[in-house]
């Protein structure tokens, strides 16, 4: 599934919708929204359900998942201890999707992928 595919939320307890409307059929807005709130229920949802997810970004300025936890830990949004908790699940870089992130970068590059793995993978 893509980022900007249609979703429902995957606890409908736990529903995170975007602010925006427009926002509200993006897989990705759905996990930033969770990831604000401190929710790691939906976000380890999303991040084990869509393989790229942490690599996802918003829109308009780039963010990822990550940076809108640590924008409310930052804004005293949400609880800092749940934002921590997510912002540390978001950012281990040793996961599989650290590897599709590496990998992503020399893509969109356009320059080819490097003959090893990052040195955390070898």
């Amino acid at each position: 599934m893509e980022a900007d595919a249609e979703v429902e939320a995957p606890f409908p307890r736990h529903e995170h919708p975007p602010v925006k409307m427009s926002r509200r059929r993006a897989a990705k807005y759905h996990l930033f929204s969770a990831a604000r709130r401190g929710c790691m229920q939906c976000v380890r949802h999303w991040v084990e359900t869509h393989a790229d997810a942490r690599a996802w970004t918003s829109d308009a300025h780039g963010w990822s998942a990550a940076d809108w936890a640590k924008e409310a830990i930052e804004e005293g949004y949400a609880d800092p201890e749940a934002l921590q908790k997510v912002t540390e699940f978001l950012t281990n870089d040793r996961s599989d999707d650290a590897v599709i992130r590496y990998m992503m970068k020399y893509v969109t590059m356009g320059t080819s992928l490097p003959s090893s793995l990052p040195p955390w993978r070898e």
